[in-house]
């Protein structure tokens, strides 16, 4: 799946990866709504909603087909983020 076709954006959290209704969401938002049940409710909390306009997602979509192209060489760009990121403070 990639980010410029993701139909939902999900809270960047340990709860929230990997998490079948989130995934469900970002192929099909309307669809995983639409079938919402009481027992998905945890579930829906890590669920932001479609995407928005944010930096992050700007940055992400802007990386995307660059590290697509690189292939395997595509983990560098990671791991030069998160330095970058450890340098000014922040984290990735």
């Amino acid at each position: 799946m990639l980010p410029s076709t993701a139909q939902a954006d999900v809270r960047f959290d340990i709860r929230c990866n990997h998490n079948l209704i989130c995934y469900c969401a970002m192929l099909d938002w309307a669809d995983t709504k639409r079938r919402a049940s009481a027992q998905d409710i945890e579930a829906w909390r890590c669920i932001l909603g479609p995407p928005a306009f944010g930096l992050n997602r700007e940055l992400t979509l802007a990386l995307e087909m660059p590290v697509l192209a690189l292939g395997g060489a595509a983990e560098h760009i990671v791991e030069l983020i998160d330095v970058t990121a450890r340098a000014k403070g922040g984290h990735v």
